[in-house]
């Protein structure tokens, strides 16, 4: 894949690590080479568009264009050595959909869920920087679980480390939902601060960012499950155990739990991410 193929590779938000702005200007990522910008963001698939001929190289010329406009836009230009966290750019609804949720599921907690959704943050954030995903399979639907993975093995083929450190939520909400014909679906807005930087895996050389720069970042997590599903006593503990028999997490690629064989990554028991989005940074 060419570099303009691979930079419209990035874009869609699935966002684990951080789109930081090391260097002050936009971030891109290319595949087999070097980084110019930190973390990762959703990638995705452009088919057959980078062969086209002329056709097909102005229509990714543009796009290219529309999307690092976009992210230049959202995302600032770049943080200090510590900045304060910015105030939320969505409200919270807290009151209006605890209200939706309680209307069928008489026991939820917005409180227990969203310190559960805020362990899942930390979490995929250290499987992120120890390069082993499948620490978070337990929290991830099989789409965003395979994703993560795919950007992962990127960072593992060129041999860097996105390192994420010091990660602290200072602030959570709940800010949307939906139910449709299978699924409701649950977002948690979320002010987060932590270090990022990129090493390179051998010599542990910082080739990108400060290790001593502090970030504040606002994401949307969006959660979900299937209707029907009410809160019980095994609801938003599936960062350590299984939501079906209790055993201590072990699920393999497939999202099954080793112990009684059950999917516990399809929303059909409890909760599991299903998107994640940066949407502002300071």
């Amino acid at each position: 894949m060419g570099k303009l193929s691979a930079f419209l590779f990035y874009g869609l938000p699935a966002s684990v690590g951080n789109h930081t702005h090391y260097s002050g200007g936009g971030t891109t990522h290319t595949t087999g080479g070097g980084y110019s910008g930190g973390g990762m963001g959703g990638f995705f698939f452009l088919g057959g568009l980078g062969g086209g001929g002329i056709t097909g190289i102005v229509v990714i010329i543009i796009i290219a264009i529309i999307i690092f406009y976009i992210r230049k836009k959202g995302m600032g230009m770049g943080a200090g050595s510590f900045s304060q966290p910015a105030a939320p750019i969505v409200q919270p609804r807290d009151n209006e959909i605890i209200q939706s949720i309680k209307e069928h599921d008489p026991e939820f907690s917005s409180e227990r869920f969203l310190s559960w959704a805020e362990q899942v943050f930390v979490q995929l954030q250290y499987a992120w920087t120890e390069r082993d995903w499948k620490k978070a399979r337990p929290f991830e639907s099989e789409e965003l679980f395979n994703l993560h993975k795919m950007q992962l093995d990127e960072f593992i083929r060129n041999g860097t480390i996105n390192v994420m450190e010091n990660v602290c939520v200072n602030e959570s909400f709940l800010c949307d939902y939906a139910a449709e014909d299978k699924y409701e679906f649950l977002t948690v807005f979320m002010n987060t601060r932590y270090n990022d930087y990129i090493i390179k895996e051998d010599t542990k050389k910082v080739i990108k960012g400060d290790p001593k720069k502090e970030y504040n970042v606002q994401y949307k997590l969006k959660f979900k499950r299937s209707l029907g599903v009410q809160t019980g006593e095994m609801s938003n503990k599936s960062t350590t155990k299984c939501p079906n028999c209790g055993a201590p997490v072990d699920v393999n690629a497939a999202g099954q739990c080793a112990y009684c064989g059950t999917v516990i990554t399809d929303g059909e028991h409890d909760w599991v991410l299903c998107n994640m989005d940066d949407v502002a940074q300071s």
